[in-house]
């Protein structure tokens, strides 16, 4: 990097208002190891230095795994930018799964689709969301779908979410595609909510019978007792 352009990052860098500096400088360094131009640089770090709910060190630990996997500055600016959007609400498991995306060979864009999945939800619903977001990400599940599955969770009551979770978790380990598992959670839906937790523990056994998602749907969705 010529002098100039040390400079201008170093420049950049005085100005960082945060705490978690020592962090970024090695993000930094990851940034210039793979050739990131000066001006990328200085513009996530004015960017961070104008996002003080980011300014955290899971933040700063997970900037060198997206360098490291090819993310330009405009991929890390968007995540930021929507990671920044509800700080309060478990962004370091938000972070864990960035960064387990990206390891998947997830690109910007579709990470950004699945945190626009995650959305803005209560603590209980987000870490229902989250487990099984890195179980579908252990198993290649593809970006699109992980957001159609998400989106389909998100209309389940919050009550059984749990559950719900704990079934879509089983078919994707049985290979079951995601339109079919959004079937399933449509027909869940459609139960009322005080038999809910009986047919959600139903479906699990379905599941792990080796039942077929077509036939899971249709015992859902038929008037049946799933009690004892």
């Amino acid at each position: 990097m010529e002098v100039s352009d040390m400079r201008r990052v170093i420049r950049a860098l005085r100005k960082y208002p945060g705490q978690e500096v020592p962090g970024l400088l090695t993000a930094v360094q990851s940034m210039v190891e793979h050739s990131w131009d000066a001006k990328d640089i200085e513009c996530l770090v004015r960017v961070l230095g104008k996002s003080p709910e980011l300014d955290v060190p899971c933040i700063t630990a997970m900037l060198p795994t997206l360098v490291e996997h090819d993310f330009d500055a405009w991929g890390a600016e968007r995540l930021l930018s929507v990671l920044g959007e509800h700080p309060e609400q478990g962004l370091a498991g938000k972070v864990t799964a960035v960064q387990d995306m990206a390891e998947h060979g997830m690109d910007a864009r579709d990470v950004e689709r699945v945190l626009g999945a995650l959305g803005s939800c209560s603590k209980h619903e987000l870490a229902a969301k989250l487990s099984t977001v890195q179980r579908m990400i252990e198993h290649d599940v593809d970006a699109r779908d992980i957001e159609r599955i998400l989106r389909a969770l998100s209309e389940c009551p919050e009550q059984e979410l749990a559950g719900v979770a704990s079934v879509v978790k089983s078919m994707v380990e049985n290979g079951v595609d995601a339109k079919s598992i959004e079937r399933v959670l449509c027909a869940l839906r459609e139960r009322p909510e005080h038999e809910l937790a009986d047919v959600v523990g139903a479906v699990q056994s379905m599941v792990e019978d080796g039942m077929e998602a077509e036939d899971i749907e249709k015992s859902v969705r038929a008037r049946r007792e799933y009690g004892g």
